[in-house]
């Protein structure tokens, strides 16, 4: 049995001539093996689930006739029927991999991912080394946070994702999400030269180039990701990103706002928006979007540190240093605590005490980019 992506090549020249054939010798059952495959590998999954259901049909238990209805449901988008299908297919034959490694893709689709990674595990712990294997169990335990078990498994293979772009990709992702910056630049550049439109790749290669203040090469790459897939939330966010640096905070608004449709759960697109509406004066609107991370989780440092400054702002000291001290205790480093206090100092009457807090900030943070933010954060107190 052979798994199949959801992606759908053209149909191919052999392909052809394998159907005219079975369709000519419809009792050849290898023939008809030969012609699936080939259906499957052309894309052609409308034929490959008419053939299948007329199997089943006539044999309802035959585990490859319902291997081959499951294939194609994947391939039409049929995630939930698919999925039913090769659970059936699992209570028969848990053996062999690729039926865990498709039953994955369809939870993955279904955006399952606990169940996908127990399917993709079931798949490797059979022996499963494939990429399409390895991609749907390192995204998996991405997703679900797991990121100890996602580098485990990507330093384990790293053979088959130098073979394979879109693995490597799928690795990059998750070295740059684990903190990891040089691997994630590896990866992303080892699936770049494989595909340079790779958008996963693409997406962290802007991400490693704003954090170097390599604004031109970030805009282009998270600009070439809008072209190729516009609804990607990452590339909306980090276009955003690049507008608060050049202080153009309604092109930072409308950028985070179009990131929300998909990234809405992410704290930190939250915290971007509240910030430009910050740096816009829209103190109210800024509170909104603080209020919903928080919503999301209230344990986060830089959340309780941006309704500080938000208070701070508006002239409520007592409520200001009350969320300050949250943010300080649950992060001593809490850049969003650091500015207010600035702003506390600039209105007490200190504003050279105010700039040089924000700069110490600056320089016990690393990366310059963090640097530039600060520059940015001391800018807005100026305008103040």
């Amino acid at each position: 049995m052979t798994h199949v992506t959801s992606q759908r090549p053209s149909h191919g020249e052999r392909y052809q001539r394998l159907r005219r054939l079975f369709e000519a010798d419809r009792a050849n059952l290898r023939l008809r093996r030969d012609c699936l495959d080939a259906a499957t590998a052309a894309g052609d999954y409308d034929y490959l689930r008419d053939e299948a259901d007329r199997a089943l049909a006539d044999a309802p238990g035959d585990p490859m006739a319902l291997f081959d209805a499951a294939n194609a449901r994947i391939g039409l988008r049929e995630y939930d029927v698919a999925r039913d299908m090769l659970v059936r297919l699992q209570a028969m034959d848990p053996t062999p991999p690729a039926i865990h490694t498709n039953l994955a893709l369809c939870h993955y689709c279904l955006r399952d991912y606990d169940a996908a990674r127990g399917a993709a595990t079931q798949a490797y712990e059979a022996g499963a080394r494939d990429a399409g294997t390895l991609r749907l169990l390192v995204s998996s335990y991405h997703h679900l946070g797991l990121m100890d078990q996602a580098r485990a498994i990507a330093d384990e293979n790293e053979g088959t994702a130098r073979e394979d772009g879109p693995l490597a990709a799928t690795y990059a992702l998750m070295y740059l999400d684990a903190d990891d910056a040089r691997s994630a630049f590896r990866w992303a550049k080892a699936a770049l030269a494989r595909n340079p439109d790779s958008v996963d790749a693409l997406v962290v290669d802007a991400t490693v180039a704003t954090a170097q203040m390599d604004l031109a090469r970030a805009g282009r790459h998270y600009g070439r990701v809008l072209e190729l897939a516009p609804r990607t939330g990452r590339a909306h966010l980090g276009l955003g990103s690049l507008a608060m640096l050049s202080r153009d905070f309604a092109g930072a608004k409308e950028h985070v706002t179009r990131a929300l449709d998909e990234l809405g759960k992410h704290v930190g697109t939250w915290h971007l928006l509240a910030w430009a509406h910050v740096m816009s004066g829209e103190i109210a609107e800024a509170e909104k979007a603080f209020q919903h991370a928080l919503e999301l989780d209230r344990n986060f440092a830089e959340t309780h540190g941006g309704l500080a400054a938000v208070a701070a702002i508006r002239g409520d000291r007592a409520t200001a240093e009350r969320e300050m001290e949250v943010a300080r205790r649950l992060d001593p480093q809490c850049l969003s605590a650091t500015f207010t206090q600035a702003v506390l100092d600039a209105k007490a009457g200190n504003a050279d005490k105010a700039r040089q807090t924000i700069m110490d900030a600056a320089v016990g943070l690393s990366g310059r980019q963090s640097s530039a933010l600060a520059r940015l954060i001391d800018k807005a107190i100026r305008r103040d």
